[in-house]
């Protein structure tokens, strides 16, 4: 199962990125 935990950590790590990147879009968009 070294690929489903391979998936599970980037989506872990990337996921806050994510969100700062909405916050970011959605201010430039207001």
């Amino acid at each position: 199962h070294w690929l489903t935990s391979f998936i599970e950590v980037p989506i872990e790590t990337f996921n806050p990125v994510k969100s700062v990147n909405d916050l970011l879009k959605e201010g430039h968009q207001s």
